[in-house]
């Protein structure tokens, strides 16, 4: 299911590349910096979730660029911890079929 979920968002990325008229030469290279862009967040989230790293800068680093204020950042880090953890606690059939319930954004809401 992952790996057909990455395919149809790169697949969505190509044509809209396309679309938005990126020339044929440049979309295969575009794409491999958006992969690779990809798997670097993927590991740096991974990594901050196992306790590894600080959720909250990586969030910081990536949503907002870096910039040296990200108001937002330890809140968008609360919700992915509450959101991982409401997910982790759900039956993989309901995953499977696509029905996952996300917590509210606020607590409490």
């Amino acid at each position: 299911m992952s790996q057909m979920l990455f395919d149809t968002f790169f697949h969505d990325m190509d044509r809209s590349l396309r679309a938005i008229g990126v020339g044929d030469m440049s979309v295969g290279k575009k794409i491999k910096d958006m992969v690779r862009a990809y798997y670097g967040r993927c590991a740096v989230y991974e990594d901050a979730l196992a306790g590894q790293g600080d959720l909250a800068e990586a969030i910081a680093r990536n949503v907002y660029g870096g910039a040296a204020e990200a108001p937002h950042a330890s809140e968008l880090s609360g919700y992915v911890e509450r959101a991982r953890e409401k997910i982790d606690a759900m039956p993989i059939e309901e995953l499977i079929c696509g029905d996952v319930a996300f917590p509210p954004v606020r607590e409490g809401a």
